[in-house]
């Protein structure tokens, strides 16, 4: 643990009283915790030791200049792109506050865990200092279809971001501030997931985002009497009918459905604007079959459901501009015992 250290106090190139404070970066890639709390409201932004910015806060990197927003604290994570030494610049707009800028902090390096594919990573202990955890997770080009869970003991409702980690530098955490419109963040999650304490996975497509390689921050309604959370990332059990060039058809027979598992999920991919044909077909006439397109977070898109219990249920739509579709199988009513379906995939010329 360490403090942010007072370095200068007036900058003439930055209005209202002025402050600056530096703190160490061991290695490039670094994520460090910073809990740092002001005695008056401030602007400021954290800069490398080439002078470029490394967190905005307050600062509007794309106009070039500070906003008229104030912040008096943040707590959460920050990561550099290098090592070496790092200015944290403040100064009161207002000039009205007391006659010298104050800094309260601790700051640490943070150690970033790796989540594995199909291993549960168990009981991470929630960092009450920075009240925000970060790790790696690497994806894999097999699975693009994955689930993602994270479940607490003593958390109360739990929040993941997850970042390229190619371009997930700078501020990660939220930064309560004061002033005319939102503030810009040094960098946007790819996606965000809620979850419950208890938990409740959660699926995502992963072939449209720009990597495979994330940096996931978590964080926790509750941070205090030790609370710890557990990660659990895999694939999505699903067929994957791969690419299907025109014309093609593909028939899998009895595909099972029980209350057990009451859902069947497949993904195909062809060329953006082929018409694609799906086609049910029941093995059982108490199947009443229906055909929901999802989008890359599992929200239902489109719902098919215009047969009866026991007849084919048919959907008949153009591949998306993305150039995959999601889909699931299910059965309109719930089911009292286990059925099987065929399921035909006709990609037309």
């Amino acid at each position: 643990m360490a403090e942010i250290r007072l370095l200068q106090h007036r900058n003439r190139e930055v209005p209202g009283k002025q402050a600056v404070f530096y703190y160490d970066v061991a290695t490039d890639d670094e994520v460090t915790g910073l809990a740092l709390t002001w005695n008056q409201p401030v602007g400021g932004m954290i800069v490398d030791d080439r002078a470029l910015p490394v967190a905005s806060f307050t600062f509007d990197p794309g106009r070039g200049q500070f906003t008229d927003h104030t912040f008096t604290s943040y707590t959460g994570l920050v990561r550099h792109r290098s090592s070496g030494r790092h200015y944290v610049l403040a100064f009161d707009p207002a000039g009205a506050g007391p006659t010298d800028i104050i800094a309260t902090s601790t700051i640490a390096a943070q150690t970033v865990g790796a989540i594995q594919e199909g291993t549960p990573l168990a009981n991470q202990a929630v960092s009450a200092a920075f009240q925000s955890n970060a790790f790696t997770y690497d994806a894999g080009t097999t699975d693009r279809w994955q689930v993602f869970n994270t479940t607490g003991t003593g958390t109360g409702a739990i929040a993941n971001a997850v970042f390229d980690r190619a371009t997930a530098y700078g501020r990660l955490d939220a930064l309560a501030s004061t002033g005319t419109g939102p503030l810009v963040p040094d960098v946007t999650p790819l996606f965000t997931q809620a979850f419950p304490e208890a938990g409740g996975a959660q699926g995502r497509v992963l072939l449209d985002d720009p990597t495979i390689r994330f940096l996931v921050t978590t964080n926790t309604q509750t941070v205090t009497g030790a609370p710890t959370f557990t990660l659990d990332f895999r694939a999505r059990t699903y067929h994957d009918f791969m690419t299907l060039v025109a014309p093609s058809g593909v028939t899998l027979s009895s595909e099972p459905l029980d209350p057990a598992a009451p859902v069947r999920y497949y993904l195909l991919r062809a060329t953006p604007g082929r018409q694609l044909t799906l086609t049910v077909r029941p093995n059982a006439p108490t199947l009443d079959a229906r055909i929901q397109t999802l989008t890359r977070d599992e929200a239902v898109d489109r719902t098919f459901d215009g047969g009866l219990a026991g007849a084919n249920e048919v959907a008949q739509f153009p591949q998306t501009a993305a150039g995959w579709t999601a889909f699931a199988v299910s059965s309109a009513v719930p089911l009292v015992g286990g059925v099987t379906f065929d399921l035909t995939v006709v990609v037309a010329p």
